[in-house]
């Protein structure tokens, strides 16, 4: 078995839990998640079987989008409301008009890169061992941070001590430091209460699917019908692409650098970027390295494969 299930993840499991059922539901091996979920969180959690594994980087990489809400009033240890209460704040006064408005602009001021605090409850690693392992034991890092991009952080609705919102963002944005910092920018304190995946690059909540369909499919079928296993190569969504004759193909596949047609590719790109090759029953031949080509070799590209596939 081989492709992309786009698993809408339930709370109370954590990602690897998902991964444990569908190798046992599917009687698979070779599967892995893209982009984990916290266990109190839903929503879209893509899963690669067989060769798309090579490919889960590309996936998990691509832009997120959420919904969630934060409640207002105090801080806690995780930064969610299944933390440890550590501060008690004061919930500021926002009403549906004037205090969306004094929300929104706070949370402007978080959108783009910014700089944010790698929250110690995380599988973030330092010396190896896993933030969250250490904070377990009374190891609690702080400290750590990271360049993230928020691409937009709107504010839908201010009711008393709850903000609802939704935040579009690239890979490694924690929402529930957003929460925080949000909160605190409010002149508050706050955890995120409830989170909602809505989307991991071209994968949808609208097109995901529950374990229990997976299951049920799977022992009525015997297998999973076409609509649930995505091709592997819709993980490279987001990767320039090159289409190879059939000869092209096989001698990529045999690891060889070529000049491929790809008028679509940048000519102005002067350094070897990332990119894929697919032949042309839109089968992924290799990925690699590629060079726009210039004078007599405007519209082509020289792509040098640093992986391939059968």
């Amino acid at each position: 078995m081989e492709g992309i299930i786009n698993v809408l993840k339930p709370p109370g499991m954590t990602s690897h839990d998902v991964i444990s059922f569908l190798r046992r539901t599917l009687g698979e091996k070779k599967i892995g998640h893209c982009g984990t979920l916290d266990p109190q969180a839903a929503g879209v959690l893509p899963v690669c079987l067989g060769q798309a594994t090579k490919l889960a980087d590309y996936l998990s990489g691509g832009e997120k989008s959420y919904y969630g809400e934060l409640e207002l009033g105090y801080e806690t240890d995780t930064q969610d409301i299944w933390g440890e209460k550590i501060r008690s704040f004061s919930v500021p006064a926002l009403d549906p008009i004037a205090g969306l408005a004094r929300v929104q602009r706070a949370a402007g001021s978080l959108e783009g890169r910014i700089l944010q605090e790698v929250p110690a409850f995380s599988a973030v690693k330092k010396q190896g061992q896993s933030l969250h392992r250490l904070a377990r034991k009374g190891e609690v890092v702080s400290g750590m941070a990271r360049e993230v991009f928020i691409r937009s952080f709107q504010i839908l609705e201010c009711r008393g001590s709850t903000i609802r919102f939704i935040v579009e963002c690239g890979s490694g944005t924690y929402v529930r430091m957003l929460c925080r910092d949000l909160a605190r920018l409010l002149d508050s304190g706050g955890a995120m209460s409830f989170l909602l995946r809505l989307s991991v690059g071209p994968c949808f909540l609208a097109n995901s699917f529950t374990l229990e369909e997976i299951r049920q499919h799977k022992e009525d079928k015997g297998s999973l019908p076409e609509e649930m296993l995505a091709p592997k190569e819709l993980a490279l969504f987001s990767l320039p692409q090159a289409i190879a004759a059939e000869g092209e193909a096989a001698r990529l596949r045999q690891g060889q650098t070529l000049w491929l047609r790809a008028p679509g590719f940048s000519a102005s790109e002067s350094r070897a970027s990332k990119g894929c090759v697919l032949d042309q029953g839109s089968r992924l031949v290799a990925l690699g390295s590629w060079q726009a080509g210039y004078g007599d070799k405007q519209g082509w590209i020289l792509f040098k494969p640093d992986k391939t596939f059968n």
